[in-house]
Order: C-alpha cells, then sequence, then structure tokens
C-alpha cells in the first residue's frame, strides 16, 4: 500500500508540473516574441525576420502606386477591362522602354 500511495504522489507532482508548467512555457515565450518582433506601419508583425500571422495587407505600402497610376493616365500601361480585368493601353511604350504595345494592345512593335 505504501508503493501505491507514493506512486499516486509523484503522479500528481506530475500532473501539477505539467498543468502549471505548460502556461508558464506558454506565456514565457509569448514575452520573448513579443519583445523581439514588431510591427510595421500596416500593423504586420515580424519576429526575427517571419511574418507572423494573421498577415496584414500592404495598404500603406501600395497606396503610393495606386495614387500614381490614378494621377497619371497618359503614363499607365494597363487599363481596365471588362472581360479579361486588365489589357494593355493601345499605343504605349512603357516607361522603362521594355516593351511597346501596338494600336490593337498586343505587345508588339508593328500593326
Amino acid at each position: 500500500m505504501r508503493e501505491s500511495a507514493l506512486f499516486n504522489s509523484e503522479r500528481l507532482h506530475l500532473a501539477l508540473l505539467v498543468i502549471c508548467g505548460f502556461p508558464a512555457v506558454v506565456l514565457i515565450f509569448e514575452i520573448v516574441v513579443r519583445v523581439a518582433g514588431e510591427a510595421d506601419a500596416d500593423g504586420q508583425f515580424t519576429c526575427l525576420g517571419y511574418e507572423l500571422p494573421p498577415y496584414a495587407l500592404p495598404f500603406k505600402r501600395i497606396r503610393p502606386i495606386f495614387e500614381a497610376y490614378f494621377n497619371n493616365p497618359d503614363e499607365t500601361v494597363f487599363i481596365p477591362d471588362p472581360a479579361t480585368g486588365w489589357i494593355h493601353r493601345p499605343d504605349t511604350i512603357n516607361h522603362d522602354g521594355m516593351f511597346t504595345v501596338n494600336g490593337i494592345s498586343i505587345r508588339s512593335r508593328r500593326e
């Protein structure tokens, strides 16, 4: 009987250690991640170079790109198209000169 009481006592101590220890380890890990990590302007949290979920859309980073697109319609290469979503603007040359688009919106130097 004495051995079974000792065995139950050890089992109880192990159970208490697991029940109290696991939340303590998780709490310590959470504190380390929050101290080592940082959030960018869009709210995306990064820790040690890894982006952690939930992922945030980069609205503040892409806003200037969209503003430049809508404020300079003559320089845009793509225009909205109801059938395909986007098409090349007819008779345009990419601002980098990498490709040209002819009058029927095909990437070509000839009609």
